[in-house]
């Protein structure tokens, strides 16, 4: 059962990683993203940090320590509020090596036994997908996987 959930969450995670896709390529700006918005937005250090209760030195420090990738996911998500947006983030494979979370979860030491061992299982109650030994060498040839 276990490694029914994980295979649905995997699938799950690849059709949230292939919309978001196409965003890949953006950069954060040198600067970070809240000082980009903020002035976009004509926005003072002082109104934003009115509607979070803090003074314009503390968004500033905010500002900056966002841009050194050392802010905390929680006063992101503050000053981001006070601003009207709110934070969406998510993790993707790295590269194009994996490519989809399945084929990084492949690369991992042990899935292909776990896998192997929910196909018996998914057979014995007559749920089983088939050729899954065969889709394993085929993915063993190709570099997907390792075996």
């Amino acid at each position: 059962m276990k490694q029914n959930y994980q295979l649905l969450r995997l699938k799950s995670l690849d059709e949230l990683a292939m919309k978001i896709e196409p965003m890949r390529g953006i950069q954060v700006p040198p600067q970070g993203w809240l000082r980009i918005v903020r002035e976009a937005l004509g926005l003072s250090l002082r109104a934003v940090g009115e509607k979070i209760n803090a003074a314009p030195q503390t968004v500033h420090a905010f500002e900056r320590r966002e841009a050194a990738g050392t802010l905390t996911m929680a006063n992101l998500r503050k000053a981001a509020g006070a601003m009207d947006c709110e934070l969406i983030y998510f993790l993707v494979p790295k590269g194009t090596k994996a490519g989809t979370f399945t084929k990084l979860a492949a690369m991992q030491p042990g899935f292909l036994a776990d896998l192997l061992a929910t196909e018996h299982s998914m057979q014995l109650e007559g749920q089983g997908v088939g050729g899954i030994e065969e889709r394993i060498e085929a993915a063993a040839k190709t570099g997907e996987i390792r075996k």
